[in-house]
């Protein structure tokens, strides 16, 4: 749900009588966690690594966002983090990540809900390759892709820094890796799954597994330069260290931070080769 439409469904509850509302996503960004939290003075000893996107990131709305967004978390108060007037997550205004890409890479594919924003949003769209490992998404993927006139690609997997089994919890909406879960997929590393392939656009939305998948897609990431479209909201340190590992690969990139929704929840890493 867009802001918007949060704002229209509260002015109308409003008019209802109801006078006092709880954002869900605001209980969900309390269980965000930093995975390095029981380390005695992270904060203090990362204070570096935490400010460096100040450096580098494109334009002022990134680091407007970057800024309270990362300071919401560290208080655990969310009224002033920022969100982007932007109607579509991963197909954003900035040049180039609405139609200027003939192929398309989505990790954490789901039921195909990117994929009917894509096929909508890109007429020079010629091929899609999507990776779901949980097993009743990936059922969903394959008939929402079927009667596709777009040349399509699926994997029943996940997608990590090496290839091999993995388990993983599954919830409502998402798929997180767990050594704790109960249901088994494949894991794949990209630069060995598509060897060789000119990827022109790149997106991970996959629950916290999005830095050990970018080492995975190093080479093939380096060797394209494609646009990125890179999940940063399921780990706290995430907002940080994903945008600077892909800045230390100086690959020439613009890098731009757009958040989807409150909260801090849906903050999206893009990647602009530049040209």
């Amino acid at each position: 749900m867009t802001k918007h439409q949060r704002k229209n469904l509260v002015a109308y509850l409003k008019k209802l009588g109801f006078t006092k509302f709880i954002d869900a996503q605001y209980l969900r960004a309390m269980t965000i966690k930093n995975q390095y939290e029981d380390q005695t003075n992270y904060y203090k000893q990362h204070v570096i690594d935490i400010l460096k996107p100040l450096d580098y990131l494109a334009d002022e709305e990134s680091r407007l966002t970057y800024t309270k967004n990362v300071i919401s978390h560290l208080l655990r108060s969310y009224d002033n983090a920022r969100e982007s007037n932007e109607k579509e997550q991963y197909f954003i205004s900035l040049d180039g990540f609405r139609n200027n890409f003939n192929n398309f890479i989505d990790c954490g594919a789901y039921t195909g809900d990117t994929f009917n924003k894509l096929i909508n949003i890109n007429p020079n769209l010629r091929e899609y390759i999507g990776f779901e490992p949980n097993p009743n998404s990936y059922n969903e993927l394959v008939s929402t892709t079927l009667n596709s006139n777009i040349k399509t690609i699926l994997f029943q997997s996940a997608v990590s820094n090496k290839t091999g089994l993995i388990s993983f919890d599954e919830n409502t909406g998402s798929s997180k890796i767990s050594k704790e879960g109960k249901i088994f997929a494949k894991s794949i590393r990209l630069d060995e799954t598509l060897i060789n392939y000119p990827v022109e656009f790149l997106k991970m939305d996959i629950e916290g597994e999005e830095i050990n998948a970018l080492i995975g897609a190093r080479e093939l990431i380096n060797n394209n330069s494609p646009q990125l479209a890179i999940s940063i909201y399921h780990y706290i340190n995430h907002f940080w260290e994903v945008p600077n590992l892909i800045n230390s690969w100086n690959l020439n990139y613009n890098l731009f931070i757009r958040s989807h929704s409150s909260a801090c929840m849906e903050t999206v890493l893009y990647a602009q080769r530049n040209q």
